[in-house]
């Protein structure tokens, strides 16, 4: 895919802001009522999915389609994981599967995107594995999503490996930040706590991530 500007900067500036927005009008307010303000929660990571399906539709390729397809899941998943737990992680497992599925189609090398999913998920094994006891019913569904989300990025990171344009290591950087801000909530949801600033940094990690997820490839 060759890499061809769909917008101009002054275009991303907007569509950051527009996502800021909603992002910053979640964080702040669902202290007091997550569920009223649980919308723009969605509404930020839509910006990123409009981001996605303008480039699909420039590009006109099926595996650009796929990652819009994955980031609108995303969306999606905000609600479905205050609403019931599993089932938003189920809801963002499949969209990490569309988005491997689109930069797998765009060409990564095996051997690269292997060694980097191993290295990913060895780690998280292994800084996890003393606290999954605390997991319980979760530590199935835990375990298949983090080799999802890590495979995910391990993709974005070796296509970026193997043909290293600008838009994606965009995508990697992107895919790098989903995988810390998962990490962060992870840590708080082992260690039963949560302050109120590493609430603040996973969600601008998490919504950056869908940003630069989405905006790839223009």
């Amino acid at each position: 895919m060759d890499e061809i500007a769909v917008w101009n900067n002054n275009t991303l500036m907007i569509a950051a802001i527009l996502m800021a927005v909603p992002g910053a009008v979640y964080v702040r307010g669902r202290e007091r009522n997550k569920k009223k303000v649980l919308v723009f929660k969605a509404l930020a990571t839509l910006v990123a999915d409009v981001l996605a399906v303008a480039v699909a539709v420039h590009h006109g390729t099926f595996a650009a389609w796929c990652v819009a397809i994955g980031i609108f899941l995303y969306a999606c998943a905000d609600i479905l994981l205050e609403i019931q737990f599993v089932s938003g992680i189920i809801c963002f497992g499949i969209g990490h599967l569309w988005v491997i599925a689109g930069i797998g189609m765009e060409g990564i090398s095996g051997v690269v995107t292997a060694v980097i999913f191993v290295f990913l998920y060895g780690s998280a094994l292994w800084i996890f594995h003393p606290h999954m006891k605390k997991l319980k019913q979760l530590k199935i569904p835990g375990l298949i999503y983090a080799a999802l989300l890590c495979m995910m990025c391990a993709a974005a990171v070796g296509a970026a490996l193997t043909n290293g344009t600008a838009w994606k290591w965009t995508r990697a950087v992107g895919g790098l930040c989903f995988v810390i801000s998962d990490g962060i909530i992870a840590k708080n949801f082992v260690k039963r706590s949560r302050s109120r600033l590493s609430g603040i940094v996973l969600m601008v990690l998490y919504y950056t991530a869908v940003f630069l997820l989405g905006a790839a490839g223009i």
